[in-house]
């Protein structure tokens, strides 16, 4: 690989991020033929089709997800 990290990083809010997680974990579970229950369920958990408010199917993810972006953060300005 010689396109990493991309010369023009792309720049996405907390939200897209999330969205972009969720499915590149998706793929990669449909990539390797649906097998593994533990990657289901935490589709399911981080699946933001389930409620209205397109809040994640496990509300505790969306925290989860804020403390990660606080911590790489937080390592970054460091």
């Amino acid at each position: 690989m010689t396109d990493f990290p991309a010369d023009k990083l792309r720049t996405l809010n907390e939200l897209e991020a999330y969205d972009a997680m969720v499915w590149f974990l998706n793929s990669y579970w449909e990539r390797r033929g649906k097998l593994s229950d533990d990657i289901a369920i935490l589709m399911s958990d981080l699946s933001r089709e389930i409620w209205s408010n397109q809040m994640p199917g496990d509300p505790a993810s969306w925290r989860d997800w804020q403390k990660a972006v606080t911590n790489i953060q937080g390592a970054r300005d460091q």
